[in-house]
């Protein structure tokens, strides 16, 4: 048991432990009034009594500061102890229906003293939704269910509320998101027509959603496009081609895109390319950058999360991608994609912010490109 140190105020009776795990007595006249086992970084608890007749008027609020620690489960509080509202539970992120969902749930619940009625926004105006638990009979959950026909009427953007008495607790937003089906536009590119030793960017311009997707070249008979140093695809789903060669002439380099939540793939309108031969061996060509464009790019990455640098470029022979942090070695943790032109960098921390530079080489020169990396605190 720990007993916490106590100022009697004007008000009442203060008490804050700190712990990751304790007991909290707290105590009137050898009296105990609340005991209970606590899971948390800090709390404050607050008594307030009124004295009249030498009796005290006791009632006591629990107030919860900074989250609960990881692991826990809450708070065995006796149910006489009035207890503002607290989500315990919603559904995070975006929601996205798929095709062969029959029914979607999106969830609410929360805890507190007296329980908590619920409401809902949607789009940021007042919503009933369908057979909730709203009432003060079914005050338990906040959830409802939406069925395969409301989907479209129902997406947008959700809030939760969770109230009593003492106040007011709200979800983050809650976005259902019904996607339509992906494709790409039935529009033809003229065909590229090049010297040979000329760089190559394909488009593939892949639709837009919230479904993660997988970006790949295959030709009409669905044969992948082989990929090296010379022939890569870029993160945005671009084919670049450092230098063009005779063999690189065909009619059908078609863009792929597979989504294996919707369990669909489409495929874009093949592209052709014409590479013309000249008559002795393609002059040696200086790099260019065909990935990313200029030559200073500003990066900003959330604190933990993963770090992507990339330089695609063109040149005759195929250039040599070097990259390194200016100032300093790169980090133990980074690693290397796509034949050396993607450099990945996990777990990002404070110091893996500043200046990195990509150097792509040949016997033609070289070309840099520089990265203003910045770092910031995770929001949570």
């Amino acid at each position: 048991m720990v007993s916490c140190p106590a100022t009697f105020l004007s008000v009442g009776l203060f008490c804050s432990c700190l712990g990751p795990l304790s007991e909290v007595d707290l105590k009137k006249q050898s009296s105990v009034l609340c005991k209970f086992p606590v899971k948390a970084s800090f709390y404050t608890f607050m008594y307030s009594s009124l004295l009249s007749n030498q009796r005290a008027a006791m009632r006591l609020q629990l107030l919860l500061l900074l989250a609960l620690s990881p692991g826990s489960t809450g708070l065995d509080i006796p149910l006489e102890v009035e207890q503002l509202p607290t989500i315990t539970s919603y559904s995070s992120g975006p929601i996205i229906v798929l095709p062969f969902d029959m029914t979607v749930k999106i969830q609410c619940e929360a805890r507190g003293n007296p329980p908590p009625e619920y409401r809902w926004t949607k789009d940021g105006e007042g919503f009933v939704p369908p057979r909730a638990s709203t009432t003060k009979t079914q005050h338990t959950d906040g959830s409802f269910v939406l069925h395969k026909k409301q989907f479209i009427q129902f997406q947008g953007v959700y809030r939760c509320y969770a109230f009593n008495k003492l106040g007011t607790a709200m979800t983050e937003d809650i976005q259902l998101i019904v996607p339509t089906a992906p494709s790409f536009p039935k529009v033809g590119v003229p065909p590229i027509v090049v010297d040979e030793g000329d760089p190559i960017t394909l488009h593939c311009n892949p639709p837009k959603g919230a479904v993660p997707r997988q970006l790949f070249w295959m030709s009409l008979d669905l044969q992948l496009i082989q990929q090296d140093e010379r022939v890569s695809m870029g993160t945005d789903g671009n084919l670049y081609f450092a230098h063009a060669l005779k063999n690189d002439t065909r009619q059908d380099y078609c863009c792929n895109a597979k989504f294996p939540k919707l369990r669909t793939m489409v495929q874009k309108i093949g592209m052709a390319i014409s590479v013309r031969s000249l008559p002795e061996a393609p002059p040696m060509r200086m790099p260019s950058m065909l990935l990313p464009p200029g030559v200073q790019t500003e990066k900003v990455v959330l604190k933990g999360e993963l770090l992507q640098l990339e330089c695609i470029p063109g040149g005759y022979p195929i250039p040599k991608i070097k990259w390194m942090k200016m100032g300093e070695k790169l980090s133990s943790r980074t690693q290397f994609d796509n034949f050396g032109k993607l450099l990945l960098l996990s777990d990002t921390e404070e110091n893996d912010g500043g200046k990195y530079m990509c150097k792509a080489q040949n016997a033609a020169g070289e070309a840099v490109h520089y990265f203003d990396v910045i770092v910031e605190g995770s929001l949570f």
